[in-house]
């Protein structure tokens, strides 16, 4: 009911819309939308196969599309291909929240503490998974996590990267960006929040870049 009145509110002038949404993986808005779409010959809803960030890259691109005049569908067709290039990945300092959240088990997190591990979360397939495992302080995860990401630099789209965290030191933002300034040639770098979402599931010292692959 409240896609319908959004939807219903935005096209009462005649306006088109291009809803994007988190990825259907991670909620179920994707399926609702869809479903409150089809009273609205102008609106097109988008699955992002992506969270945060990673769904901002498409945010991004639909509004420099729609700048141009790009048509609807057209505008549709190619954020269906753009969600499967997003590089989008975490570093977390503490599993606590997780645990907290039921998302993994105390004693997972309890290990990881003494181990003093830092998982990498990723985003595949509209799916999130555990890649790497950083181990020691939170800035020296970082930077290797910063290197993994950028080590193939015939792969990266230049247009720009994300650099996104919850509760982390500007220091420590600076520091993720000037490694990405010197190991990749992005025309533009963007620092921005976490949401509510993340930053209450993972807690401070959440940190991503997130970026597009050609």
């Amino acid at each position: 009911y409240e896609y319908q009145q959004h939807f219903q509110r935005l096209t009462a002038n005649g306006h088109q819309v291009i809803h994007i949404c988190l990825g259907s993986g991670f909620s179920s808005c994707y399926n609702h939308a869809v479903l409150a779409a089809r009273d609205f010959p102008g609106v097109e809803v988008v699955d992002s196969k992506n969270l945060s960030t990673g769904s901002g890259h498409l945010v991004y691109e639909a509004a420099l599309m729609a700048a141009d005049g790009t048509e609807l569908p057209e505008i549709k067709r190619k954020l269906d291909e753009l969600g499967s290039k997003i590089d989008a990945s975490f570093i977390i300092d503490q599993l606590d929240y997780l645990a907290k959240g039921g998302r993994c088990s105390a004693i997972t997190a309890q290990g990881a503490k003494i181990l003093r591990l830092k998982p990498c979360i990723e985003v595949r397939d509209g799916a999130m998974i555990v890649g790497r495992k950083y181990r020691g302080v939170f800035e020296k995860a970082l930077r290797l996590y910063v290197l993994d990401r950028l080590h193939d630099p015939s792969v990266l789209e230049p247009s720009r990267l994300f650099i996104t965290g919850a509760g982390c030191d500007p220091e420590v933002v600076t520091m993720v960006r000037s490694l990405v300034e010197e190991h990749a040639q992005f025309k533009e770098i963007i620092v921005t929040e976490a949401g509510c979402t993340i930053s209450n599931h993972c807690g401070p010292n959440t940190l991503g870049i997130l970026f597009k692959r050609l």
